[in-house]
């Protein structure tokens, strides 16, 4: 299977079609309402742009350039109207060409519980901070539209995975996960997250970090302050901003996870970008 040769296919049947978020997009067209009605920017036209809108038809960036219209400004004019959604790109070949945007859009209303749907039934479960980086919508907007699909039932919120914060699931997925075994694999993982150890040393290999003090406290059978201090002092443990941007005490073997973590996410958007 041609998955490239493919690929173009659609493209050219319009069913894979151009849509701009934050870069270029090229998404299946019974989703294409969606990406308009969250990342359509309302932007007022300048001559520079009423000229290059007047003359994308099936012009490359090459060919537009020939109007003698300064490369910046020609640049920030096609940025601007692929933002307003007035124009899009096909192919030509393997080249990009622009068009003015004809695809007639129904909205709903809905989008946006749409999109995260559509987000959570492939990429789920995911945390607030990963499902923004998916989708980048006004934060308020997302979690207003979150709370919306809890109380409908839709969508559960709560510890999923053990990445130490809440995570959201499309319930469907969760009680598709849950039908596959007789056990209570929620309360299981819940129960493991609240089981009590025997020392601080212990504490730090089972939880990994700790928002303060009460919450070593109230897992350790046996708690002494100067084991904290003693592995504090060995670095064995540190006390700095590493979840969710506050101070936490954190074990170093976690600290190594999260920095590699990281630093793995940032070496993938260089690629991406």
């Amino acid at each position: 299977m041609d998955i490239e040769k493919i690929t173009y296919e659609l493209i050219d049947r319009d069913i894979l079609v151009y849509a701009f978020m934050r870069s270029d997009q090229w998404v299946y067209r019974g989703y294409y309402d969606i990406m308009y009605s969250l990342f359509k920017k309302e932007v007022e036209l300048n001559n520079t742009d009423k000229e290059v809108l007047n003359n994308v038809n099936l012009k490359s960036y090459s060919e537009l350039k020939k109007l003698g219209i300064n490369e910046d400004a020609l640049k920030d004019s096609l940025m601007k109207l692929e933002e307003n959604y007035l124009i899009r790109k096909k192919l030509s070949g393997h080249n990009s060409v622009y068009i003015k945007n004809d695809i007639k859009v129904k909205t709903s209303g809905n989008e946006l519980k749409d999109a995260v749907k559509l987000i959570l039934s492939s990429f789920g479960p995911l945390s607030m901070d990963e499902l923004q980086i998916r989708l980048p919508v006004d934060s308020d907007m997302l979690e207003q539209s979150m709370e919306e699909l809890i109380k409908t039932g839709e969508v559960i919120y709560d510890y999923i995975t053990p990445i130490f914060v809440k995570q959201y699931i499309l319930k469907n997925d969760l009680d598709a996960i849950l039908n596959k075994t007789d056990e209570n694999i929620l309360t299981k993982r819940i129960i493991n997250f609240i089981q009590e150890v025997d020392d601080v040393s212990e504490y730090f290999e089972k939880y990994g970090f700790a928002f303060d003090v009460y919450d070593i406290l109230i897992r350790t059978k046996h708690y002494n302050q100067m084991d904290l201090n003693k592995m504090l002092k060995n670095q064995d443990v540190y006390y700095l901003k590493a979840i969710k941007n506050k101070y936490v005490y954190i074990s170093k073997w976690l600290v190594d996870a999260l920095y590699y973590l990281r630093y793995e996410k940032i070496q993938r958007m260089r690629k991406i970008y």
